[in-house]
């Protein structure tokens, strides 16, 4: 048996890193603003009031401040918005080809922030995330861990948590990592959906991204910590099977150990429905399984009850 480690963006922005993508699409170069983001300008030509580029000029300018900054952005569901609005319509393959150079410039200026993103002063980390992060290390049996995330696992863990090279989890980067050598290695864009129109299909996760065995090592694990995880409509897709089958499993099964680390009430709700959405009952889970979800950001508040997270801390550092 051994204990798997499944993180999201949530972890990075514990850590203090830039790595929203309000981040990216607010950064500025020298004098320039919104640097990195490809669609500042308005769209010129025969698509102009129709395109990805459209969408996303509107997006920004319906969101911008005085200063130019957005507060908030998830590319993959504004991707899954206008993908979806393209359903029954009749597909100029013209705009289609227009609409995946465009794509191909989101995800290529993406790349180009997350290259540079650690040269950007990152603010203070989270102490209690960081004990947890050492925590982690203590147990010594985290064997293998899958990153959501477009950054280094590997030297996040040796700065902030302290691990040992030769000590290191086997690390997957589902959504890969930047790469010199392709300016369109990263993995961006939506789930598999057979009524979105064909020409579409270029924004599927699934022609881009390699097969792992995440399921199956979550199956196999006794432990399971999973955070900074969204659970949206765009992940639940790699965690519904696993979730399905704890909540269905026999009460014979030796139970495992499941804890969802996240920050705020809405992300906690957040969390709650996407579980109802995959048709799995959160009593099922707690049934069969030590699970519980962890409020972070709870844990900042005087008369807070901290027992499930520091139960948490003891029995990794008892390992």
């Amino acid at each position: 048996m051994s204990k798997v480690l499944v993180i999201g963006n949530g972890f990075d922005i514990a850590l203090g890193l830039r790595s929203k993508y309000a981040d990216f699409v607010n950064t500025m170069t020298g004098t320039s603003r919104n640097a990195f983001w490809p669609f500042r300008d308005a769209p010129v030509g025969k698509y102009a009031n129709c395109s990805l580029h459209r969408h996303f000029y509107d997006y920004f300018q319906a969101n911008k401040d005085d200063a130019g900054h957005i507060r908030w952005i998830d590319l993959e569901n504004e991707l899954l918005k206008y993908a979806r609005n393209k359903i029954g319509l009749s597909i100029d393959e013209e705009l289609v080809r227009e609409d995946e150079n465009s794509f191909n410039m989101l995800k290529m200026m993406l790349q180009k922030y997350i290259s540079v993103m650690p040269t950007i002063k990152p603010m203070s980390p989270d102490k209690n995330f960081i004990r947890l992060l050492k925590a982690i290390r203590t147990s010594g049996e985290f064997d293998k861990a899958y990153s959501f995330n477009y950054t280094n696992l590997q030297d996040e863990l040796i700065r902030f948590g302290e691990f040992e090279i030769d000590k290191l989890p086997s690390v997957v980067n589902i959504h890969r990592a930047p790469s010199d050598e392709n300016f369109f290695n990263i993995v961006l864009g939506i789930n598999e959906d057979p009524s979105i129109p064909k020409g579409y299909r270029f924004m599927f996760k699934s022609s881009q991204a390699d097969s792992t065995n995440l399921s199956q090592d979550m199956a196999k694990a006794n432990e399971v910590i999973f955070y900074g995880i969204s659970f949206g409509e765009i992940d639940f897709i790699y965690f519904k099977s696993f979730f399905k089958h704890i909540a269905n499993q026999s009460i014979l099964d030796s139970k495992k150990h499941i804890t969802i680390f996240t920050f705020g009430k809405n992300s906690v709700e957040s969390i709650q429905d996407s579980l109802y959405a995959m048709g799995v009952l959160i009593q099922d889970l707690k049934e069969n399984s030590n699970f519980s979800i962890v409020d972070m950001e709870k844990l900042w508040l005087p008369g807070y009850d901290e027992t499930a997270f520091n139960n948490t801390i003891t029995r990794l550092e008892e390992k």
